[in-house]
């Protein structure tokens, strides 16, 4: 029997819902959000688990730790350009440049699979 997430139109009804929720939580208790975390930063982890039940396979296999490790790649890199370029590696803008990085990544990987998992592709 499949679950409500592994069947693929049920993702983004769910990532719909869950997008409203936080915008309009975020804008009832805007105390309690910093205002530099948009709604898409929280929706990155809602769509990993979106990504890992498109992927999954027979075996129990996903590509989930290869968007990981190139994601820790990616930062690494990001690291060494801000140190050896401008010379100072400052946390905050380093965190939230690499977390939009992120949001970017994992939105065209997750529309992509969408697209391959409507036409039958995966």
């Amino acid at each position: 029997m499949e679950s409500i997430l592994d069947i693929w139109y049920y993702q983004p009804l769910i990532l719909i819902v869950i997008w409203v929720l936080i915008s309009l939580g975020k804008n009832k208790f805007s105390r309690f959000f910093p205002k530099k975390i948009l709604a898409v930063d929280i929706m990155t982890v809602f769509m990993f688990i979106g990504i890992y039940f498109l992927t999954l396979d027979k075996s129990g296999n996903s590509i989930i730790p290869y968007i990981l490790l190139g994601m820790a790649v990616w930062g690494f890199f990001m690291t060494l350009v801000d140190v050896f370029i401008k010379g100072e590696l400052i946390y905050s803008t380093f965190f939230l440049r690499y977390w939009r990085c992120v949001d970017l990544v994992v939105i065209v990987i997750y529309c992509g699979l969408l697209v391959l998992k409507i036409t039958g592709q995966i």
